[in-house]
C-alpha cells in the first residue's frame, strides 16, 4: 500500500503546529522542520561551521552548546549572515524531509511534514498536498510576543525571507484561516483532509 504525506505549513504564529500535534492523535506521523533543524545544529560538522562562521563566543552558551536565541537574534537583524546560516543548514535539512518523505510514503504510513519552509526547501512535489494554517498578522504577532518574546521587526524579518502567503496558495497550498477557536480550526483542517482522502484509514 502506498503511503500519503501531507505538508502543514504557514507563518509563525498561525497554528500549524498546533494543528500537527493533533492530527498526530488521528494517526499521522508527524515530521517538524523545526526540531530537524535543531538537532541538526548540534552536529559536529555543522556546529563547527557555524561557529566558524559566527563566533564561538557570538553563539554559543558557557558549555559550548549552540544558543539557539543568540543565533536567531544574531541572524534576523542582519540578511547576509541570515542567507549563510541558510546555506549552512538548509540543505542538510530539505534532503532530511525528503528522505524521511520517500520512507513514509513506501512503508505505506500516513505522515505530516510540518513547518514554515516546506515550499523554500522546495518539498512540495514530494507530497500529495499541503495546507497553509494563517492568521492575520497582529493576531500571530501576539501569540508570538507571549510564547517567545519576539517583537515586531523580528517577525517582519523572519516573513521578508520566506515566500509569501499568496504565492504559496497560488502553488497549490490549500488555505485554512485560523481567526477563531481551535476547535474551529481544528474542525477546517480535519473536514478537507476528509473532503481529499487524507485521514488514516484507523485512528490511534
Amino acid at each position: 500500500m502506498k503511503g500519503i504525506v501531507i505538508g502543514i505549513t504557514g507563518p509563525a504564529g498561525s497554528g500549524k503546529t498546533l494543528v500537527a500535534e493533533n492530527l498526530a492523535k488521528e494517526g499521522f506521523e508527524v515530521y517538524s522542520l523545526d526540531a530537524s533543524g535543531h538537532a541538526l545544529l548540534e552536529e559536529p560538522d555543522v556546529k563547527k561551521k557555524l561557529v566558524k562562521e559566527f563566533g564561538k563566543e557570538t553563539i554559543c552558551t558557557a558549555d559550548g552548546a549552540i544558543d539557539r536565541k543568540k543565533l536567531g537574534t544574531l541572524v534576523f537583524s542582519n540578511k547576509q549572515k541570515l542567507s549563510k546560516l541558510d546555506t549552512i543548514v538548509h540543505p542538510a535539512m530539505a534532503e532530511r524531509a525528503r528522505k524521511w518523505i520517500r520512507e513514509t510514503r513506501a512503508a505505506g504510513r500516513v505522515g505530516i511534514v510540518e513547518g514554515a519552509l516546506v515550499y523554500e526547501f522546495s518539498l512540495k512535489g514530494g507530497l500529495d498536498g499541503v495546507i497553509l494554517v494563517d492568521a492575520p498578522f497582529e493576531e500571530r504577532l501576539k501569540r508570538l510576543k507571549k510564547t517567545r518574546g519576539w517583537d515586531r521587526t523580528r517577525l517582519l524579518a523572519i516573513e521578508a525571507a520566506q515566500i509569501s502567503v499568496d504565492k504559496k496558495v497560488k502553488q497549490g497550498a490549500l488555505l485554512v484561516m485560523n481567526t477563531g477557536t481551535t476547535p474551529e480550526l481544528l474542525n477546517k483542517t480535519r473536514s478537507l483532509l476528509e473532503e481529499r482522502h487524507w485521514l488514516p484509514t484507523k485512528t490511534k
